[in-house]
């Protein structure tokens, strides 16, 4: 008995008072039904947040809207999001980390040809910030 209550995250004090067998498994079905409910609020808070951060990466990496499709989509609107397919928000934000990667490649490329003394005080410490976040990030992945 007490390892079905361990099972159920609580402890053996719900059942104090409970005299026949039937009280028992009345309450214990009880506990169980709380658990099913709160089981059920999680996934669905989880699915739902899930969504979110797919649309938001989605839209970013520039994933089509389904209200460009309405051959297939008829009557999408941008409130319908963007199609991401099979992903899932672990495979697109490792998609985002290669993107950013590359795009940093880009600008770095680039600054090989930029005319620094020309360039405002404002935008290049905007470009310093950019160089120190990229090599805190750089540590700390040899850190790990």
């Amino acid at each position: 008995m007490e390892q079905w209550v361990n099972i159920l995250g609580t402890s053996v004090e719900f059942l104090i008072g409970a005299g026949s067998k039937d009280e028992i498994v009345h309450r214990v079905m009880d506990k169980l039904s709380e658990k099913d409910s709160e089981i059920s609020r999680l996934r669905y808070a989880f699915g739902k947040e899930s969504h979110e951060v797919e649309q938001i990466l989605g839209q970013a990496l520039g994933y089509l809207w389904y209200k460009d499709d309405q051959k297939n989509f008829p009557g999408a609107t941008e409130k319908d999001g963007v199609c991401v397919g099979e992903h899932i928000p672990q495979t697109l934000a490792m998609e985002a980390v290669h993107e950013i990667a590359r795009l940093n490649a880009i600008v770095d490329d680039i600054a090989k040809y930029i005319d620094w003394s020309r360039m405002p005080s404002d935008l290049l410490a905007r470009i310093r910030e950019r160089k120190d976040m990229k090599a805190y990030v750089e540590q700390e992945a040899k850190d790990e």
